[in-house]
């Protein structure tokens, strides 16, 4: 077509695009700051040096390796330490033996033990981690034997009856010491040991004489109550005896002192031995007569002989007592007024009318 001009391609995406790259370079590092906006991880990781990745083994090794080397001993760190040491503790005292700790590895310990919270370490759960067995059993064999000779020399025969001069005294102890206002307070001497089980051996002696007499009392108190079963069955058989001849029965008893002390019964049927009893068995059998006698008590006899009307009688008397007790009752009511008026007049009491109280008996009867 005519009039209209086409320009020629001569490559322009190339060169385009090698522009970009060009601004690309130029630009990529020259991003603005910002005091909003949050580093990029590729930023932290050029501007700051990586953190050593540590375990918590390889800090145990370390600990185990320096003590093992310097002949470190538990009981050097427990006396430093104590049982539950805070974190600056351990750290300080780690460093003062020779041991560099940083505050990673330190917290690393506190985190694998369980005590990254609370902020203390119980030392005896890493004692097991840091300290060998062959060391520890080393310490415990070292223990057994000191607490060994300590027993001999307390067991000896010898040190025990050693004498000690005038002149030596016992070492005063550390509570003494605190405690006294100067350090010339000596402990008792033997002497008062021996007053110690000379009392002791008197409290024994004491205590079983009581105990002996306790037991004669008892002895004595249920020997009294034997003899007084004794009497008063000896006082019932006598009372059987007469009830069962009232009854007309040919029964008797009989008291009879054994060879070993014991009291028995002996039964008799006219004046005939038939069997011994023991005085509990007779103490039923005297019950049964008892039982016996009470109906033929209350029965009444033809050979009685008295008024034929005797509920007159109990009348009679019974008004006669009334009329007694009417007439003691009248005499006390006259003393009483009498004592009243003394007390009216010497103005202890307030008057009063005494016409209401009088007593009539005249026309009871």
């Amino acid at each position: 077509m005519e009039g209209t001009d086409f320009q020629e391609d001569n490559d322009s995406d190339d060169e385009f695009e090698s522009k970009m790259k060009e601004s690309y370079n130029i630009h990529k590092n020259s991003r603005p700051g910002s005091s909003s906006r949050p580093e990029t991880a590729s930023r932290f990781r050029d501007e700051h040096d990586r953190i050593q990745f540590l375990l918590p083994f390889h800090i145990y090794a370390k600990i185990s390796t320096y003590l093992s080397a310097m002949k470190i001993s538990k009981f050097q760190i427990s006396s430093r330490l104590g049982e539950y040491p805070t974190f600056d503790k351990f750290k300080n005292t780690f460093n003062d033996l020779g041991l560099e700790l940083s505050d990673d590895e330190v917290g690393i310990l506190f985190k694998d033990n369980g005590n990254s919270k609370i902020g203390v370490i119980r030392m005896t759960d890493l004692y097991a981690k840091i300290i060998p067995e062959e060391e520890e059993d080393v310490i415990d064999t070292d223990q057994a034997k000191l607490k060994e000779e300590a027993e001999k020399l307390l067991k000896d025969p010898i040190m025990k009856t050693r004498q000690k001069s005038a002149k030596t005294f016992r070492p005063i102890t550390g509570t003494a010491r605190s405690g006294s206002a100067s350090t010339k307070s000596l402990r008792p001497a033997t002497a008062s040991v021996a007053n110690l089980l000379k009392a002791k051996k008197n409290y024994l002696t004491e205590s079983k004489a009581k105990i002996e007499n306790a037991d004669k009392e008892i002895a004595l108190t249920v020997d009294r109550c034997k003899k007084e079963f004794e009497y008063e069955c000896l006082h019932k058989m006598g009372e059987a005896n007469e009830i069962a001849q009232a009854l007309e029965m040919p029964t008797t008893y009989r008291a009879v002192k054994k060879e070993d002390g014991t009291t028995k019964c002996h039964v008799y049927m006219n004046d005939h031995f038939v069997d011994e009893i023991t005085l509990d068995c007779f103490l039923r059998e005297w019950r049964k007569l008892k039982r016996k006698q009470k109906p033929a008590i209350n029965l009444p006899t033809h050979a009685e002989e008295g008024v034929k009307n005797p509920g007159k009688v109990n009348k009679k008397t019974r008004q006669e007592e009334l009329k007694k007790l009417l007439l003691e009752t009248k005499e006390l009511t006259n003393k009483l007024k009498e004592q009243l008026k003394v007390l009216e007049k010497r103005g202890v009491v307030a008057n009063s009318t005494h016409s209401s109280t009088v007593v009539y008996s005249n026309n009871l009867f």
